[in-house]
């Protein structure tokens, strides 16, 4: 009887060992990244476009400046793009992207589940545009001056637009062939046009 009961007593100290480590492990562990990238006080926009070009998808992008300038970003992979001291990024009026527009964040084919926070935007043509990807979340940025759209979702689907200040734009928000579109509690105001 004595031996049975060491076996369980054994047995329940073994069992709240590895309680203990797993809890420990998922109390401490609010999400897994692949790679933290610190966008620096002073880089440019080749700079910042070069870290992001050779980013491990899924990692996080953040940004510790206060502002920078000339910037138009092209996302192709998953990516958390994250300012938690409400980074300034003026827009480059050149175009840096590839295309006949500018915009300071680019989400196109391949940036499937990526996400920006934080950020103040000043836009040129766009300040940010989805293009033919999904599961983007666009959440608690300040968008301002774009002569076209603050935000444009095309050909996208499940994208999500939350607690945004979208403001002083030609066009505040812009939807075209998506689906499942979510823009909710964001303050959308003194833009010229409603699209």
């Amino acid at each position: 009887m004595e031996i049975q009961n060491n076996y369980f007593k054994l047995i329940i100290l073994l069992l709240i060992f590895i309680f203990a480590i797993n809890g420990n492990f998922i109390l401490n562990n609010d999400f897994s990244y692949a790679k933290d990238y610190n966008i620096g006080v002073g880089l440019n926009n080749n700079e910042i476009q070069n870290i992001i070009d050779n980013a491990i998808s899924g990692s996080r992008i953040i940004f510790s400046g206060s502002n920078y300038n000339n910037i138009s970003l092209v996302i192709n992979k998953t990516l958390i793009l994250i300012s938690n001291v409400e980074t300034k990024l003026y827009a480059s009026s050149n175009n840096l992207n590839g295309e006949s527009f500018s915009s300071v964040f680019y989400f196109k084919e391949g940036s499937n589940g990526s996400s920006i926070k934080g950020f103040n935007i000043i836009a040129d043509d766009y300040g940010i545009i989805t293009y033919n990807t999904s599961n983007v979340s666009i959440y608690n940025n300040k968008i301002s001056n774009a002569s076209k759209s603050g935000i444009l979702i095309e050909s996208s689907k499940n994208v999500s637009t939350l607690n945004n200040n979208i403001t002083k734009n030609n066009i505040g928000v812009t939807v075209e062939k998506s689906d499942k579109v979510n823009i909710k509690k964001n303050k959308i105001y003194n833009n010229k046009k409603m699209e």
